[in-house]
């Protein structure tokens, strides 16, 4: 064995070495940015658009990141300037382009409830970010299941499994149409509310009616209630539709006064997580704060930043 080879193995024996195995996985991360972060927190500037400054400090965090993703609000109501440097931002970093929306509608319920969206919203969501030069990989559909199926109140629609696929659908094929590559997923709340085989139903059903699978399924732990087994099991329908599973890692604690402390909470669910599920059953970790805290992305280096907790996750 000469020279050379031998410094080619010993440099990939070293890389193989130092790779950190409990990331065999992609990290999303989605948070404040120009819209939402006054509405949380107008307290204090959103620094979400000096993520994508040239040497903007988040250089380790970005390389953990897989997927970053945006609100519907952000994409739709956000200047035309901070969605191209957006873009721009996260093609140079290699980071994949996601956006979370939800499609539902019915002139007669579902006025005001999440989940629910003016019928040409997401065709307007592909229409933008293809305008402006973006690449639209993921797109994350909101608790359809939840909010169109089994959500309660004075507007709730009650709509049947089979419609929530349908519309779901529908609207799907309609962003594909610009972004023939994009995977379409699902988010759905993991708790003894939304039981797995409406789940299962439900995935079924969406094939079924776009002629593919969603690409993966997300889970919002409602850690308030029971959801121990119910993760168990919805990690069970998603290996056993062959699709990726992934919690969302978040904390909603009333303690929460800075970022530091929302992290500490979040690393705590990330424990939590663990002795349910193995690392091994996940796909994805999505990283996700609709609270007050982290009200800053940056820098990594700061204890109270979004991104420092990216690369603090054990």
């Amino acid at each position: 064995m000469n020279n050379a080879v031998i410094k080619i193995f010993l440099s990939v024996l070293n890389l193989i070495s130092c790779t950190n195995p409990s990331f065999a996985f992609q990290i999303w991360v989605s948070g404040h940015d120009p819209v939402s972060g006054p509405e949380k927190n107008p307290a204090y500037p959103c620094d979400f658009m000096d993520l994508f400054a040239p040497n903007a400090p988040w250089e380790n965090a970005a390389k953990r990141v897989s997927v970053f993703k945006l609100s519907t609000a952000f994409v739709l109501k956000g200047t035309d300037d901070d969605l191209r440097k957006t873009f721009s931002g996260l093609k140079e970093r290699h980071i994949a382009l996601a956006v979370e929306t939800g499609v539902l509608f019915s002139p007669n319920c579902g006025k005001g409830m999440e989940g629910f969206a003016n019928p040409a919203s997401a065709k307007a969501i592909a229409y933008r970010v293809k305008r402006l030069g973006g690449d639209l990989q993921y797109v994350a559909m909101d608790e359809q299941l939840w909010f169109g199926h089994f959500a309660h109140g004075k507007n709730a629609c009650g709509f049947s499994i089979s419609e929530i696929a349908k519309q779901v659908a529908q609207h799907a094929k309609e962003i594909a149409a610009f972004f023939p590559s994009v995977k379409i997923g699902a988010i759905e709340p993991i708790s003894d509310l939304e039981p797995a085989e409406a789940i299962s139903k439900y995935l079924k059903a969406y094939e079924a009616a776009y002629g593919s699978k969603f690409a993966f399924l997300h889970g919002d732990i409602q850690w308030s209630r029971e959801w121990e087994t119910p993760l168990a099991n919805a990690v069970r329908v998603a290996r056993s539709e062959h699709i990726s599973f992934g919690p969302i890692i978040d904390s909603d604690h009333p303690a929460d006064d800075n970022g530091d402390e929302w992290a500490q909470h979040a690393q705590q669910r990330r424990y939590a997580i663990n002795k349910v599920v193995s690392p091994s059953d996940l796909n994805a970790l999505i990283i996700q704060t609709w609270t007050k805290e982290p009200h800053s992305w940056l820098p990594e280096t700061s204890k109270d930043s979004l991104t420092h907790f990216i690369v603090d996750l054990k």
